[in-house]
């Protein structure tokens, strides 16, 4: 959805997808809490919200790319 809209990939681990899947696999090792779940669940939830407000309103994005 990110990239239909026009935002890139930031591929860091600040990235909400890249932190999703860094947890789901910390959590089966057992090096992550429920909560650190809890956590990058919302925060990802909270993007996908975002991109849908995005999208709806019809806002076009532009990112200079220097």
């Amino acid at each position: 959805m990110r990239e239909t809209l026009g935002i890139p990939r930031s591929n860091t681990a600040a990235d909400a997808v890249i932190d999703l899947q860094t947890t789901a696999v910390a959590f089966d090792l057992g090096n992550r809490s429920p909560e650190e779940v809890k956590a990058a669940l919302l925060d990802a939830a909270g993007i996908i919200r975002d991109l849908h407000i995005v999208r709806d309103s019809g806002t076009e994005i532009q990112i200079d790319r220097k």
